[in-house]
């Protein structure tokens, strides 16, 4: 029964693809395309840059409260 109905279906053309889903389907994003290593690439930029403020911005006030010495993974090394 199922061989007659594909015989006799006028959407089934021999030249052309079978229709998909719209799950299947596979379409350009109109918006931005971005593949997810490049949004984590993103992110990860993102969060280094973000890091990276706030250390600068403890070294300041470090330096501007008077301590002395080179600020090294937390710890703080006296001038002499």
């Amino acid at each position: 029964m199922d061989v007659i109905k594909a015989t006799l279906n006028p959407s089934d053309h021999p030249d052309k693809p079978p229709s998909q889903s719209a799950s299947e389907e596979q379409v350009r994003a109109n918006i931005i395309p971005m593949h997810g290593l490049r949004i984590w690439d993103v992110i990860v930029g993102y969060m280094g840059r973000k890091k990276a403020k706030g250390r600068a911005r403890k070294v300041a006030a470090a330096v501007g409260n008077g301590v002395s010495g080179v600020v090294s993974g937390g710890e703080t090394t006296p001038a002499s």
